[in-house]
């Protein structure tokens, strides 16, 4: 019995063995069994490393890549609450021009989905910029303009989840990724809040219409935050 009991865990490591010679000795293996010839207090200590570290990752990686989520959903709502607060009077956009708006950003982001050591943080800084700058579009062209490097800024944020899953194992993703998503809908609510106060009680101030105020706040809000590209050698 005691040799049935050793023989899986010998079979086991032998074949991730087998794997590494055959992969290369730069495989990361997630899935490898725990060294055979720790003590079980020495199990038990890496037991509590990884729930302290995987605890923290949920502190600052999760609610950080959520809060990128959310400001990015905002911004893709920001064109329909634009319209609402008279952006399209303002400008003379015509319903064709206005659903070529909405349409040029998601042609942007499907054709440049970008990878970098600074990808997150650049797209943050990005599309909060070109966001902001919609204050100061004054003409249907300009507006296209802005609306397709906004699209660009944010085919960075394409792999969100992909970046998650350099932090969790494939069983923890699936309940991180899902408070990741839900963030959208969060978003669509609170973007209306914001709209709304700023229709409310900025309309006119500075002589700006209150769709350049919504596009300033919300493009001043992503400017500044940053994420790190991939995980690098630091303090647990």
């Amino acid at each position: 019995m005691a040799e049935a009991q050793t023989a899986a865990p010998k079979a086991q490591a032998e074949a991730v063995l087998h794997d590494k010679e055959i992969l290369g000795s730069n495989v990361v293996d997630s899935a490898a069994p725990t060294d055979i010839t720790q003590t079980p207090e020495e199990r038990e200590a890496e037991a509590r490393f990884e729930r302290r570290l995987k605890w923290k990752i949920d502190l600052v990686i999760l609610p950080m890549m959520a809060l990128m989520y959310f400001l990015s959903s905002m911004a893709r709502n920001d064109l329909g609450n634009a319209k609402v607060a008279g952006m399209t009077e303002d400008l003379n956009i015509s319903p064709k021009q206005y659903s070529n708006l909405a349409s040029i950003s998601w042609s942007a982001t499907s054709c440049f989905k970008f990878q970098g050591q600074f990808q997150f943080s650049c797209a943050m800084m990005m599309w909060g910029v070109f966001t902001a700058c919609h204050v100061i579009a004054n003409t249907y062209g300009t507006l296209m303009g802005l609306r397709f490097l906004v699209g660009v800024a944010e085919a960075f944020l394409e792999g969100g989840v992909f970046y998650l899953s350099f932090w969790y194992t494939y069983t923890e993703l699936a309940t991180r990724g899902a408070i990741f998503y839900s963030t959208s809908a969060l978003a669509g609510s609170f973007n209306g809040l914001i709209a709304y106060g700023i229709e409310k009680n900025l309309a006119g101030d500075r002589g700006w219409e209150p769709w350049q105020w919504l596009y300033l706040v919300e493009g001043v809000l992503p400017i500044g935050f940053a994420v790190p590209s991939a995980p690098a050698p630091g303090h647990a």
